[in-house]
């Protein structure tokens, strides 16, 4: 049990800091080892951290049914917490998908559980992950609403993780906003919230984080009509490092909008 729980806790280190694969080798060991003494609460928490890093290379089949998985064992144990943990998977899966309508349902089940249990960083996280799918499904001002309680959360609760989360969450709504609304005070506000996340990320050591304000900086550079390759690039570099394919063919598509743009 003690080994099973170690090699969880390194997988969960290194998908803090984006080594998704190394995670992903710790996970199979910590899964083994909780089969092996029959723990249902550890195996539970290595197949939702396992989903998760799965999601993170971008294997969303096997992501999917490690999920589910894990969800049929915390439905069995009345887990409450690991229930919106896995719903909130299953979004994010979703959202990668373009099935933006399911991710906001699973998303909705796992707020409704956070609520219910004060899970502030749960609740910050969840509610970031809303405001993404918002506006990708056109829904700008709702976005905008769900980042910045997701923002009020981090800043409250003193979340560094959470603020980056919702910062890049912000930068994205407040550039699709200055679109919609030709408004370059938008496009400013976009670029000072990219920046922060940058900052706090590259500070905190999540280079995925840091890669997606970058590819942001370079959206929103682009769209006030200034320098946007060098931040592409650096966010090219830093996703190509956690091999992170999903993020990195949306970085080089944006940089190709950019370009043909100008």
């Amino acid at each position: 049990y003690g080994c099973a729980r170690s090699h969880n806790n390194l997988g969960y280190l290194a998908q803090l800091q984006s080594d998704y694969v190394r995670a992903v080798r710790h996970y199979a060991e910590a899964e083994t080892l909780a089969r092996r003494v029959q723990t249902k609460y550890m195996l539970s928490s290595v197949l939702l951290n396992a989903a998760y890093a799965y999601y993170r290379l971008d294997r969303y089949a096997e992501a999917e049914e490690t999920c589910r998985d894990a969800l049929a064992l915390c439905k069995e144990m009345g887990d409450q917490l690991g229930v919106a943990q896995a719903d909130d998977t299953l979004g994010i899966i979703a959202y990668n998908r373009g099935a933006y309508d399911e991710a906001i349902g699973a998303f909705g089940d796992a707020l409704a559980i956070y609520r219910s249990q004060a899970s502030s960083y749960q609740e910050g996280n969840t509610l970031a992950m809303l405001a993404l799918t918002a506006v990708a499904a056109d829904q700008h001002l709702q976005a905008r609403a769900f980042a910045t309680e997701a923002l009020a959360i981090a800043e409250h609760a003193q979340l560094p993780q959470l603020e980056v989360e919702a910062l890049n969450a912000l930068a994205k709504v407040e550039l699709v906003a200055g679109r919609v609304e030709q408004d370059r005070r938008a496009f400013d506000r976009a670029f000072e919230f990219a920046a922060r996340a940058a900052t706090t990320a590259a500070r905190l050591g999540s280079r995925l984080d840091e890669g997606i304000a970058r590819r942001l900086q370079g959206e929103i550079a682009a769209a006030r009509g200034e320098l946007f390759a060098e931040h592409f690039e650096a966010a090219s570099v830093i996703f190509r490092t956690t091999q992170s394919a999903f993020e990195r063919a949306r970085t080089e598509a944006r940089y190709g909008e950019a370009l043909a743009a100008c």
